[in-house]
């Protein structure tokens, strides 16, 4: 076993709150790891046997600072000297390298009231994962009906189990030295069943009373209603937006709208259908979506129609409501993560989270100064931290102490934006997903294989939940912040499937506001809008991307690509790992530029997929039968190569033939190897592509004399790549521009660049023309798969990275399209017939003649 990740199991990633008289989970038993033996990845293993698993909090080693740590990871809290504070508990596998994680523990002194969230929730007939969440106000002070400290809201769902626990697993905060759970569940007066550990609701019907159900703990309770309805494999009709139709459902792409946080109005559906159908047009006809354009007529889009019982999604993140003095909030915004590092200097607000964690409004009012507090703080957390690191951003830090938690809602697919606090959140602040504590990947995929077309027509079995469609699920959500997200769910044991959410506008911030019953705060639901902002169809334009095999090519993150990283980039075609590029195959090696994935993908003309198999010649030529003849444009005389798909993982087309005959009608064509080439029939299965690719010009055709392979990218750029040892991105050698200047093969600056990103590792930072601009100029660019060294990407701009930019001169919104890298390699996966409509992109961008 190679294990090449520590992960916490289900959602225990989450923030741990405790109070004096309960114990945590032994957390041990909540780690899981992923295995990479080989190729062969296999997630989310129990941890295994005679591995060593050490917890350390962050915090200083002279005092236990009244908290009890077991071996297991289990935390209690003895004394109340943390009260109000957090710590980090980092979790190290002895292992060389060895592999951490980290989650954060909040000290409380009491629970002063708790309710369950949403109040009142839907549970489908036979879900699999359907629970209330339970929020828990800590610490406030009341005295009579006047609130003198208003505490911190904290989530406590993760008081009880993910999943039921075996016999003597503390998997659930419990009370100390004894296996009794701090958290109860109990259901009555309806149909529905509440399991008394894990709060897992059960609906045996599919209409029936309402349930009261109950969490309990240390003889406070809090009620929720559980309301039944109908099973997620209920037939839904589609309709149909444009397309080839039921017919060729099988064989063409099918792009699925759903809609989340709609309600069971005539108003919310005719503006939710319109919205979709903005977008579709959007797609078909904007020159940034492009090549969707090319695509019209050979791809089917899918409405949907689910009300959803509430409005607007759930907020999952901890928010900054950023109040006016005296007022109640009514916006807010995602906090900051902690960091992962303590900076010599220049600490920022996540270096700040990271060292001292949130303050509460009680220990830190507006006004505290860090001279104030730095001595405490360095006894709990270190002499490491200074006032002076402090002290630029800890007004900004104390203005965190009004920070809170929504309630959730009651919707359709329980989407949510980013997830609970926890000191790593995968999910960020603009990320919109699946909630996992309502809704499992087996239940979605129930709904999806239950879907009928307009006319109730059969489609295609597990078209969109195992089939070839799976990755190309949208959700539009109700809401005017930003977001969007392409998220993995786990469709069989050997593959995922995509669910794609996005919201409705491009604002950042929720709009909040007090829960009417004094249970912290709402949502205050969005308007829906009447037209869509840009960002909404370019959004949905960059995650269907990743549905086409297409690889995120911008950075955030500082940490060195992972090896399971590593592994999903190799199946990306437009980016890629620094290793894989080097002459001897590591990340310290020197580039080779020979090795870059688009250095040498000729440009195409035609192309058609065959149908079949390439089988063995018959005197001297093959007879390939392609899907559509007519579509891929073929002709006698073409000069031709064979190669596999996908092209992340194609390899080196074959040598060069000539079609010496088009049978269109029979969809066959006849193509004879030239040159003394060979074609190894077995190397080219079905789906693999028959391309004429572009070439310089024949020297003299009549005698086999043909003209050199035409790339999209230019060699001289290349040779630029691999003479300097540098990225596009770099800044030229001494001498030859002003400063400043880079020497060869310099480290990775490790920031996230600034998009566009011009191509500036020129003399006198002039890039080869055409392109008009350096950022289009195809190469190496740093920042990649979310990092901003290790992971390369072709170009400086692309709805890959950024979706818009401000234009550095005019000052003004730019929007981005595709690069032509991108559209190459989407169009070779969506469509390869239509290679011709990326050539004449690459012709308008570039020139006719393009590379040299």
């Amino acid at each position: 076993m190679t294990i090449v990740r520590l992960k916490w199991a289900d959602t225990a990633a989450t923030d741990l709150h405790l109070i004096p008289g309960v114990s945590s989970p032994e957390l041990v038993r909540l780690l899981r790891v992923d295995d990479l033996t080989g190729e062969t990845l296999t997630p989310d293993l129990p941890l295994p046997a005679g591995n060593t698993v050490t917890f350390t909090p962050q915090l200083t080693v002279a005092d236990d600072h009244g908290i009890e740590l077991t071996a297991a990871g289990e935390v209690t809290v003895k004394t109340l000297a943390l009260r109000g504070h957090s710590f980090l508990l980092n979790v190290a596998l002895d292992q060389d390298p060895a592999i951490t994680n980290r989650i954060r523990v909040h000290v409380h002194e009491k629970l002063s009231s708790l309710w369950l969230t949403p109040s009142r929730l839907t549970v489908r007939q036979g879900a699999d994962q359907a629970r209330f969440s339970v929020l828990g106000l800590f610490d406030q002070v009341i005295d009579g009906t006047v609130v003198l400290e208003d505490g911190v809201i904290g989530d406590i769902t993760n008081w009880s189990p993910f999943r039921p626990p075996g016999a003597n697993e503390l998997t659930y905060v419990h009370l100390p030295h004894t296996t009794t759970p701090a958290l109860t569940w109990s259901a009555t007066g309806g149909p529905i069943t509440v399991d008394a550990r894990t709060g897992v609701l059960t609906a045996p019907v599919e209409a029936g009373p309402d349930t009261k159900v109950t969490a309990t703990t240390a003889g406070q309770h809090a009620d929720g209603t559980a309301v039944c309805a109908p099973s997620w494999s209920t037939h839904v009709r589609l309709a149909h937006l444009g397309g080839p139709g039921v017919q060729r459902a099988g064989t063409v792409p099918n792009i699925l709208f759903l809609p989340d946080g709609f309600q069971d109005t005539a108003a919310d559906q005719a503006l939710y259908n319109r919205l979709v159908g903005i977008v579709k047009d959007r797609l078909e006809s904007r020159t940034e979506t492009r090549p969707f354009a090319a695509l019209t007529g050979r791809v089917n889009y899918w409405r949907g129609w689910v009300p959803s019982p509430d409005a607007g999604v759930t907020v999952l993140d901890e928010l900054d409501p950023s109040p006016a003095p005296g007022e109640l909030p009514t916006k807010a915004v995602p906090l900051p993560l902690p960091s992962t590092a303590r900076p010599a200097a220049g600490w920022s607000l996540a270096d700040v989270v990271n060292a001292i964690g949130l303050p509460n409004a009680a220990d830190y009012p507006t006004g505290t100064t860090v001279e104030t507090k730095i001595g405490f703080l360095q006894t709990v957390y270190g002499n490491s931290i200074t006032a002076d690191l402090l002290r630029p951003r800890f007004d900004q830090w104390v203005g965190l102490n009004d920070r809170l938690l929504l309630n959730e809602r009651d919707t359709a697919f329980h989407m949510a934006f980013s997830e609970r606090p926890s000191a790593d959140a995968i999910l960020l602040g603009h990320y919109i997903s699946p909630n996992p504590r309502r809704i499992s990947d087996n239940d979605l995929t129930k709904f999806l294989d239950a879907l009928r077309g307009p006319n109730d027509d059969i489609l295609p079995a597990g078209l969109w939940s195992t089939g070839k469609d799976r990755n190309r699920v949208v959700m539009l959500c109700r809401s005017s912040k930003d977001g969007g997200l392409a998220s993995r769910r786990k469709v069989s044991e050997t593959s995922n499937g995509i669910t794609i959410g996005v919201s409705s506008a491009a604002r950042p911030f929720h709009q909040v506001r007090p829960n009417s019953r004094g249970d912290g705060f709402d949502l205050k639901p969005d308007d829906i809008p009447t037209d869509v902002f840009y960002s909404v169809w370019l959004t949905v334009a960059h995650e269907l991307g990743h549905s086409f095999g297409l690889g995120d090519e911008y950075g955030r993150r500082t940490d060195a690509p992972t090896p399971l990283k590593i592994r999903q980039v190799r199946s990306n075609p437009n980016v890629q790992d620094r290793g894989s590029l080097t002459v001897d195959g590591t990340p310290e090696g020197l580039i080779d530029a020979g090795k870059i994935k688009w250095s040498d993908w000729p440009r195409i003309d035609r192309a058609g997929v065959l149908k079949n198999g390439l089988t063995d010649p018959v005197g001297g030529r093959f007879t390939v039968d392609l899907v559509d003849a007519k579509a891929s444009g073929l002709q006698t005389d073409d000069i031709v190569m064979f190669r596999r798909r996908p092209l992340a993982t194609a390899g080196k087309p074959s040598d060069i033939c000539k079609i010496v005959g088009v049978d269109v009608p029979a969809n066959r064509v006849f193509v004879a190897p030239l040159l003394g080439g060979t074609v190894v029939p077995t190397a080219f299965p079905a789906g693999s592509i028959l391309l004429a690719y572009v070439r310089k010009p024949d020297p003299d055709f009549a005698h086999d004399k043909f003209g050199g392979v035409l790339t999209l990218a230019d060699p001289v750029v290349l040779q630029r790549i691999a003479e300097t040892q540098n990225p596009l991105n770099a800044q030229p050698r001494a001498g030859e521009a002003d400063p400043p200047n880079d020497v060869e093969g310099r480290p990775c600056g490790n920031v996230r660049l600034p998009v566009p990103t011009f191509a500036t590792n020129f003399p006198h930072r002039a890039a080869p023309r055409k392109p008009d601009f350096s950022y289009w100029t195809i190469g190496l660019y740093e920042n990649g798969s979310e990092h901003n060294c290790g992971i390369y990407r072709p170009t400086g701009t692309c709805v890959m990275n950024r979706q818009f930019f401000e234009d550095p001169k005019t000052k003004t919104v730019k929007l981005a399209d595709f690069c032509i890298i991108c559209r190459y390699a989407f169009v070779d996966s969506a469509d390869p017939t239509l290679h011709h409509a990326v050539e004449a992109d690459f012709r308008e961008r570039y020139g006719i003649r393009g590379a040299r």
